[in-house]
């Protein structure tokens, strides 16, 4: 069913999911309002496109994030064409901001002692799309790779296939960064 024809009500409470799950989304990156209202516009058009492609609506929350997860690529990728100052996670952050733990809970090597969660964070982002977003979904949002493999509309095979060659690149990046550092090898 096309987004427009839902209820009204409906379509409120669905572009209030988007809005809540972007803004919880985004608060990591340290954007400013417009940036963020910028790729939640994106994200919107999006949804609203592509609503009938949904299969589930009870994925409905995972296939937005998944959507936010690729504008959100698609938007540092213009900010680096364009040549302005993407955010620089090298910066000490404050103490009350936190990246949430994307890998380290079940992709342990002794190298990533030596990292903080941004630095390992930025180097998932490195991955690329789908990659990157596939590692997020399991490790960080806890999904299983069927529940991405239907987000992402691919098969489950494919999703643990570039699983498993995305964590073995990450782990020779962890490697090389830690060499970089002087850490261990």
């Amino acid at each position: 069913m096309k987004f427009s024809l839902l209820p009204e009500e409906e379509q409120s409470r669905l572009l209030k999911e988007v809005w809540n799950a972007g803004q919880e989304y985004l608060a990591m990156f340290g954007l400013d309002e417009h940036e963020k209202e910028e790729i939640l516009q994106e994200v919107m058009i999006v949804i609203w496109r592509r609503y009938e492609t949904l299969q589930d609506p009870q994925k409905f929350l995972a296939w937005v994030k998944t959507v936010l997860r690729h504008e959100t690529g698609r938007f540092f990728k213009r900010k680096k064409r364009d040549r302005e100052h993407l955010i620089s996670f090298h910066e000490p952050m404050a103490e009350e901001e936190t990246l949430p733990p994307l890998i380290s809970e079940k992709l342990v090597y002794e190298e990533m002692e030596d990292f903080e969660d941004s630095e390992i964070y930025q180097l998932v982002q490195r991955l690329g799309y789908p990659s990157s977003t596939i590692l997020q979904l399991h490790y960080q949002d806890k999904e299983t790779f069927e529940e991405i493999a239907q987000a992402l509309h691919i098969k489950p095979s494919t999703v643990r296939s570039i699983a498993r060659r995305s964590r073995e690149k990450l782990k020779k990046m962890i490697l090389e960064e830690a060499e970089k550092k002087g850490g261990k090898r």
